[in-house]
């Protein structure tokens, strides 16, 4: 949640006239990632305070079970729609093949014959799991 709330930040704060100014003064470069760094665990702790602190309250705690059940039908509805099967797709697609770049790419870059060498290893140890599984 951090992240993604520094991420954001991040972004609203470089579109803002007065921070792109901010960051050509010399000295003060920083401040803006400085900024986003401090409101995105200020705005985390704050918001983990206050869910873990609802919880303890009857009222708070009936209000939060609204929200996950809430969050719950969104997200299932959300899910339905074709729109975002296409984007969950499209989202996969787009990590497996970057998975399989970045392992041709290590292949490339290793000796074959050590990859299969390890290979071999892991399916002895995984057929002497197996055989002592079964004793």
């Amino acid at each position: 949640m951090q992240q993604l709330l520094r991420y954001n930040l991040d972004g609203l704060l470089k579109q803002l006239p007065a921070m792109q100014t901010l960051e050509q003064l010399p000295g003060l470069g920083s401040l803006p990632g400085q900024l986003t760094e401090r409101l995105a665990n200020e705005l985390t702790t704050t918001t983990y305070k206050t869910l873990t602190g609802s919880f303890e309250d009857p009222v708070g705690s009936k209000l939060a079970a609204q929200l996950m059940q809430r969050f719950g039908e969104v997200l299932a509805r959300e899910l339905s729609q074709e729109h975002a099967l296409e984007e969950i797709r499209s989202l996969l697609q787009d990590l497996l093949e970057e998975i399989k770049i970045n392992y041709v790419e290590r292949l490339s870059h290793e000796d074959l014959e050590e990859v299969m060498e390890q290979t071999r290893q892991l399916r002895q140890k995984a057929q002497q799991l197996e055989k002592d599984r079964r004793n």
